[in-house]
Protein backbone atom coordinates (compact mmCIF):
# COMPACT_ATOMS: atom_id res chain seq x y z
CA UNK A 1 0.00 0.00 0.00
CA UNK A 2 2.43 2.68 -1.17
CA UNK A 3 1.62 6.39 -0.88
CA UNK A 4 0.47 6.19 2.71
CA UNK A 5 1.26 9.16 4.94
CA UNK A 6 3.43 8.90 8.04
CA UNK A 7 3.59 11.47 10.83
CA UNK A 8 6.70 11.15 13.02
CA UNK A 9 7.14 13.50 15.94
CA UNK A 10 9.24 14.18 18.99
CA UNK A 11 7.59 16.34 21.63
CA UNK A 12 9.11 17.62 24.86
CA UNK A 13 6.40 19.84 26.34
CA UNK A 14 3.39 18.75 24.30
CA UNK A 15 3.33 21.58 21.73
CA UNK A 16 4.61 19.41 18.88
CA UNK A 17 2.26 16.60 19.90
CA UNK A 18 -0.69 18.99 19.50
CA UNK A 19 0.55 19.85 16.02
CA UNK A 20 1.02 16.16 15.15
CA UNK A 21 -2.44 15.27 16.44
CA UNK A 22 -4.04 18.05 14.40
CA UNK A 23 -2.05 17.07 11.32
CA UNK A 24 -3.22 13.48 11.85
CA UNK A 25 -6.81 14.65 12.14
CA UNK A 26 -6.55 16.57 8.85
CA UNK A 27 -4.69 13.75 7.10
CA UNK A 28 -7.33 11.19 7.95
CA UNK A 29 -5.73 7.74 7.80
CA UNK A 30 -2.13 8.85 8.34
CA UNK A 31 -0.02 6.72 10.68
CA UNK A 32 1.26 8.65 13.69
CA UNK A 33 4.44 7.59 15.55
CA UNK A 34 6.00 9.35 18.52
CA UNK A 35 9.80 9.33 18.72
CA UNK A 36 10.83 8.44 22.28
CA UNK A 37 14.23 8.34 23.90
CA UNK A 38 15.22 5.53 26.28
CA UNK A 39 16.39 8.10 28.81
CA UNK A 40 13.91 10.96 29.13
CA UNK A 41 15.19 14.50 28.91
CA UNK A 42 15.25 16.41 32.22
CA UNK A 43 11.93 17.92 33.24
CA UNK A 44 13.61 21.29 33.77
CA UNK A 45 13.54 23.02 30.37
CA UNK A 46 16.94 24.70 30.73
CA UNK A 47 18.54 21.40 31.72
CA UNK A 48 16.87 19.68 28.76
CA UNK A 49 18.27 22.37 26.46
CA UNK A 50 21.70 21.79 28.00
CA UNK A 51 21.51 18.09 27.19
CA UNK A 52 20.24 18.91 23.71
CA UNK A 53 23.10 21.34 23.13
CA UNK A 54 25.64 18.72 24.22
CA UNK A 55 24.09 16.14 21.86
CA UNK A 56 23.97 18.61 18.96
CA UNK A 57 27.50 19.96 19.46
CA UNK A 58 28.97 16.46 19.59
CA UNK A 59 26.50 14.87 17.15
CA UNK A 60 25.51 12.34 19.80
CA UNK A 61 22.52 10.22 18.84
CA UNK A 62 20.47 9.26 21.89
CA UNK A 63 19.18 5.71 22.18
CA UNK A 64 15.51 5.38 21.36
CA UNK A 65 12.79 3.18 22.77
CA UNK A 66 10.77 3.03 19.54
CA UNK A 67 10.01 -0.16 17.72
CA UNK A 68 11.26 -0.32 14.15
CA UNK A 69 8.91 0.71 11.36
CA UNK A 70 9.02 -2.36 9.16
CA UNK A 71 6.93 -0.97 6.31
CA UNK A 72 8.73 2.34 5.63
CA UNK A 73 8.57 1.59 1.89
CA UNK A 74 4.78 2.03 2.08
CA UNK A 75 5.07 5.70 2.99
CA UNK A 76 5.64 8.32 0.29
CA UNK A 77 4.80 11.43 2.31
CA UNK A 78 6.57 11.70 5.66
CA UNK A 79 5.88 14.53 8.08
CA UNK A 80 8.44 14.99 10.85
CA UNK A 81 7.69 17.21 13.84
CA UNK A 82 9.83 18.48 16.68
CA UNK A 83 10.56 21.46 18.91
CA UNK A 84 13.38 23.73 17.78
CA UNK A 85 16.22 23.24 20.24
CA UNK A 86 19.37 25.33 19.93
CA UNK A 87 18.09 26.59 16.56
CA UNK A 88 17.83 23.10 15.06
CA UNK A 89 16.34 19.63 15.05
CA UNK A 90 16.76 17.59 18.26
CA UNK A 91 19.24 14.76 17.88
CA UNK A 92 16.55 12.28 18.97
CA UNK A 93 14.87 12.96 15.61
CA UNK A 94 18.17 12.56 13.75
CA UNK A 95 18.72 9.28 15.63
CA UNK A 96 15.34 7.97 14.50
CA UNK A 97 15.65 9.07 10.86
CA UNK A 98 19.20 7.71 10.68
CA UNK A 99 17.82 4.15 10.74
CA UNK A 100 15.82 4.50 7.50
CA UNK A 101 16.44 5.08 3.82
CA UNK A 102 14.22 8.04 3.03
CA UNK A 103 15.60 8.88 -0.39
CA UNK A 104 12.81 9.56 -2.87
CA UNK A 105 10.29 10.26 -0.10
CA UNK A 106 8.42 13.55 0.15
CA UNK A 107 9.71 14.87 3.48
CA UNK A 108 7.95 17.73 5.25
CA UNK A 109 8.83 19.08 8.67
CA UNK A 110 6.72 20.89 11.21
CA UNK A 111 8.15 22.43 14.31
CA UNK A 112 7.41 24.61 17.28
CA UNK A 113 9.62 27.31 18.70
CA UNK A 114 9.50 29.60 21.71
CA UNK A 115 11.26 32.86 20.92
CA UNK A 116 13.75 32.85 18.10
CA UNK A 117 12.68 32.20 14.53
CA UNK A 118 16.26 31.23 13.65
CA UNK A 119 16.03 27.67 12.49
CA UNK A 120 18.76 25.54 10.94
CA UNK A 121 16.84 22.26 10.92
CA UNK A 122 16.50 21.98 7.12
CA UNK A 123 20.22 22.58 6.65
CA UNK A 124 21.12 20.19 9.47
CA UNK A 125 18.92 17.39 8.15
CA UNK A 126 20.73 17.80 4.84
CA UNK A 127 24.16 17.84 6.55
CA UNK A 128 23.53 15.00 9.03
CA UNK A 129 21.43 12.65 6.89
CA UNK A 130 21.56 13.96 3.32
CA UNK A 131 17.80 14.57 3.41
CA UNK A 132 16.04 17.26 1.43
CA UNK A 133 12.95 18.78 2.99
CA UNK A 134 10.17 19.85 0.62
CA UNK A 135 8.66 22.39 3.02
CA UNK A 136 8.52 23.39 6.66
CA UNK A 137 5.82 24.73 8.93
CA UNK A 138 7.07 26.59 12.00
CA UNK A 139 4.58 27.65 14.65
CA UNK A 140 5.39 29.62 17.77
CA UNK A 141 4.61 27.45 20.80
CA UNK A 142 1.93 29.82 22.05
CA UNK A 143 0.04 29.29 18.78
CA UNK A 144 0.11 25.49 18.94
CA UNK A 145 -2.98 25.44 21.16
CA UNK A 146 -5.13 25.94 18.05
CA UNK A 147 -3.00 25.02 15.02
CA UNK A 148 -5.84 23.80 12.76
CA UNK A 149 -6.02 26.80 10.44
CA UNK A 150 -2.24 27.14 10.06
CA UNK A 151 -1.90 23.43 9.28
CA UNK A 152 -4.81 23.51 6.81
CA UNK A 153 -3.21 26.46 4.97
CA UNK A 154 0.16 24.69 4.89
CA UNK A 155 -1.33 21.49 3.49
CA UNK A 156 -3.23 23.45 0.84
CA UNK A 157 -0.10 25.43 -0.08
CA UNK A 158 1.75 22.13 -0.60
CA UNK A 159 -1.15 20.57 -2.52
CA UNK A 160 -1.48 17.79 0.03
CA UNK A 161 -4.94 16.27 0.14
CA UNK A 162 -6.60 16.52 3.53
CA UNK A 163 -10.11 15.78 4.64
Amino acid sequence: MANQQLILYFSYSGHTKKMADELGRQLDGATEVEIKTQKPYPKDYNQALGVSHLEYSNQLLPNLSNETITNMADYQQIFVGFPIWKFSVPMAVVSFLNDYDLMGKDLYIFDSYDFSTQNNSRRDLKDFLNLTVKDELSIQSANTLHPAELIAQWLKQNKINAK
